[in-house]
C-alpha cells in the first residue's frame, strides 16, 4: 500500500516500490522531497546526493541550535560526526568531528576539529579559539597559545613572549622549521612594514 497506519508509527510507500514522497509550500514544489529510487532527500530540490539543500536565488543555510539557555565550558552548539564501519580491529566508529564548543559563560565558542589515525580512537587535532587564534596540536589559554597560528608537536612548558607570538612552533624536545625550495631557487623569509615590503630578508 503507499501509505500504513499503525498504532506506533505511519509508514509511506510500505510496499517499498519506487514512488517519490513530495511536500509543497507557497511557490516552492519541492519544499520537501524523499524519492522513491534511492532514499536521497531534498530540501527545495529534488536530490542527487542523500541530502541536498537548494534555496532559490540565495544561499542555503543549515543551523544547529542547543536549546540551554545557560551554556559554560564543556557545552557544545553543534557537532559534526564522521562515522565509519570497517571491520579492522579498531577502525570503526567515530572517525573524525566537528564541533562548536563553548568556552566561557559568556556565549564565547571555538570550532574543534578532531581526526583518528590507524587503530586509534578520534582525538581534536585543531581549534580556532573564540577570539581567531589557530591552534594545531594546542588549545590552552591565549597566553600559552600567542596571537596567530601555533603548532605544537607537545607540550614544551613554556610560554609564548608578546614579541614573537604570530606564529608558534613547539614540542617538548628539538623544534624546528624548514623551508623546502626547488633545485637551484631560494628560500628565504622576508621583513616588511608599511613603507617597504622587502626592509629585510633572511
Amino acid at each position: 500500500s503507499a501509505m500504513l497506519l499503525g498504532p506506533t508509527e505511519t509508514v509511506f510507500n510500505n510496499d517499498s516500490i519506487d514512488i517519490d514522497f513530495r511536500i509543497e509550500s507557497d511557490n516552492a514544489d519541492y519544499a520537501f522531497f524523499v524519492q522513491g529510487s534511492d532514499g536521497f532527500v531534498g530540501l527545495g530540490t529534488a536530490p542527487d546526493v542523500e541530502l541536498h539543500l537548494k534555496q532559490t536565488n540565495d544561499h542555503p543555510e543549515l543551523k544547529f541550535e542547543n536549546s540551554k539557555t545557560a551554556t559554560e565550558s564543556g557545552d557544545f552548539l553543534g557537532k559534526i560526526l564522521f562515522h565509519g564501519n570497517d571491520a579492522t580491529t579498531n577502525a570503526s566508529g567515530d572517525r573524525a568531528f566537528i564541533n562548536a564548543a563553548i568556552a566561557t559563560t559568556s556565549g564565547a565558542c571555538a570550532l574543534s576539529f578532531g581526526t583518528a589515525n590507524n587503530g586509534a580512537a578520534v582525538a581534536e587535532r585543531m581549534r580556532v579559539t573564540p577570539s581567531g587564534i589557530i591552534g594545531m596540536g594546542a588549545s590552552g589559554s591565549g597566553a600559552d597559545l600567542g596571537i596567530g597560528l601555533h603548532i605544537r608537536e607537545s607540550d614544551s612548558g613554556a610560554s609564548v613572549d608578546a614579541w614573537a607570538d604570530a606564529l608558534v612552533l613547539e614540542g617538548s624536545a628539538d623544534s624546528g622549521m624548514t623551508i623546502c625550495s626547488g633545485t637551484g631557487s631560494d628560500g628565504s623569509i622576508n621583513f616588511a612594514d608599511s613603507g617597504d615590503n622587502d626592509a629585510g630578508r633572511v
